[in-house]
């Protein structure tokens, strides 16, 4: 009936919020959904640009990681991870970072970013990498984000790098 409370438009926008609210709590338990996906993609875009600017953005996080937990440059000793600066490391840490790379791009892309993930894990698990290296490299990274760009989502970073790092721990 019109003019009963029923259909007021304050029930109508009560309904709407209510609605909207519980989307985005769903969207949250989820974990890494669409849009913190492409949040992170774009940041990552920003950050990580190309050339030069790669090298430079992978020192800053080694030097930070290594700087939380020192007995972590030891796994790169085979690539020469006393020197972060050395052709052998830095080698190694655009491998890396393109991993990192591949995998991000691939956050829409279940199936292909699980076969990504699972060849990443086979790669980790024959060299006895600890879980928590990982954490610290997410950290780390995310640190790093945080200097070089304004405004970065660090709770869509943590969600999504959680996936991806989760699927390649030992």
């Amino acid at each position: 009936r019109l003019g009963s409370s029923r259909s007021s438009p304050e029930v109508w926008m009560m309904l709407r919020v209510t609605l909207a609210c519980m989307l985005l709590v769903v969207a949250a338990v989820e974990g890494c959904n669409h849009l913190q996906a492409t949040k992170v993609k774009s940041q990552w875009a920003a950050a990580f640009d190309e050339g030069n600017t790669r090298e430079h953005f992978a020192i800053a996080v080694w030097k930070a990681m290594f700087a939380k937990n020192k007995g972590s440059q030891r796994l790169f000793k085979r690539v020469n991870g006393d020197d972060i600066k050395s052709p052998e490391f830095m080698a190694h840490s655009m491998r890396v970072f393109s991993g990192i790379d591949i995998c991000l791009s691939l956050l829409d892309d279940e199936y292909t970013l699980k076969e990504q993930l699972d060849h990443l894990r086979g790669q980790h698990v024959s060299r006895r990498v600890p879980a928590h290296y990982f954490d610290e490299l997410g950290e780390a990274l995310i640190e790093v984000l945080s200097a070089r760009l304004t405004c970065v989502d660090k709770a869509a970073w943590k969600t999504c790098y959680t996936k991806i790092a989760d699927a390649i721990k030992t």
